[in-house]
């Protein structure tokens, strides 16, 4: 999901706070930014007992195969 779509989630019953989503679009475009990412992408929301995790991946630009770099919050 781009950054883009993240106002989108609500449909499905599961969303991000305000706070969240502001926090992480601005987040997720200082990481594609600093560490020259291609694209970076919002993976999802997971929700545990103690303390919930945003994940995203980046992908790097490569003339052969694209790498991949998981982030969470």
């Amino acid at each position: 999901m781009e950054i883009r779509d993240l106002p989108y989630l609500s449909f499905s019953g599961f969303t991000l706070s305000v706070e969240e989503r502001a926090g992480l679009e601005v987040a997720l475009r200082k990481r594609q930014l600093e560490e020259g990412l291609s694209s970076i992408v919002f993976w999802g929301k997971i929700v545990a007992a103690e303390a919930d995790y945003l994940i995203a991946y980046g992908m790097t630009p490569s003339l052969e195969f694209p790498t991949k770099r998981f982030y969470f919050w």
